[in-house]
């Protein structure tokens, strides 16, 4: 019986800066790249492509979910691993990824993010503690590409009915992201702040229980 095969999945507008790290530390522990590209101006598309990604383009409409799913459906692999451009695998992640995909009773596994004090920092002094920013904590970002998988809400997306729907067989797996995107110079510079309270204005009044966009 063949291996299964891993998708690395991903959304990106003008990451030039940051995606070749994140690439540099996944492509090696997948089968295939797959980018949603959501109109950028810089270098992201080439560098994606000269990477051996599959680029597909999709408008932005301020729907996280709705250009993580146009991604989704241009995976073949039998599972989705989940990353953004300024997150990446800390050392010995992509070993334990390959391991995990090999259960059968399992279809979602938890890792753990660890968010960087410094744009430079070595990801494993990152994960040990020196070099982050507040505590760890873990995010849904391996999951079985079965069963109409989706993502759901347009910020703080979320795969979370689809599990609900398949028993919630989830798990938490050793390994770990280190993320650069809480970083002041990252953060400014991407101007998330009111991107992320213009798309919350609009979305929270159509969805009075999703108590975790309200919050």
């Amino acid at each position: 019986m063949p291996d299964p095969r891993v998708s690395l999945c991903l959304i990106a507008r003008d990451e030039a800066r940051l995606l070749p790290d994140c690439l540099a530390s996944a492509a090696p522990f997948v089968d295939e790249i797959v980018l949603a590209d959501t109109g950028s101006t810089d270098g992201t598309r080439r560098i994606a492509g000269d990477a051996g990604a599959i680029v597909v383009h999709h408008p932005w409409t301020d729907d996280f979910a709705a250009a993580r799913n146009t991604a989704l459906a241009a995976c073949t692999g039998d599972w989705i691993l989940s990353l953004d451009a300024d997150e990446r695998l800390a050392p010995g992640a992509g070993e334990r990824i390959r391991e995990a995909v090999g259960c059968d009773d399992i279809d979602a596994f938890l890792l753990t993010l660890h968010n960087a004090g410094r744009l430079d920092a070595p990801p494993a002094e990152v994960v040990a503690g020196p070099a982050r920013l507040g505590e760890p904590f873990r995010v849904l970002r391996l999951l079985r590409n079965v069963d109409g998988l989706r993502w759901e809400r347009p910020i703080h997306e979320t795969v979370e009915g689809w599990l609900l729907r398949r028993g919630a067989r989830a798990a938490a797996l050793d390994a770990h992201l280190v993320h650069v995107g809480y970083l002041p110079e990252v953060w400014a510079s991407a101007g998330k702040e009111g991107r992320n309270l213009r798309i919350l204005e609009r979305y929270c009044p159509t969805a009075p229980k999703d108590f975790v966009a309200w919050a």
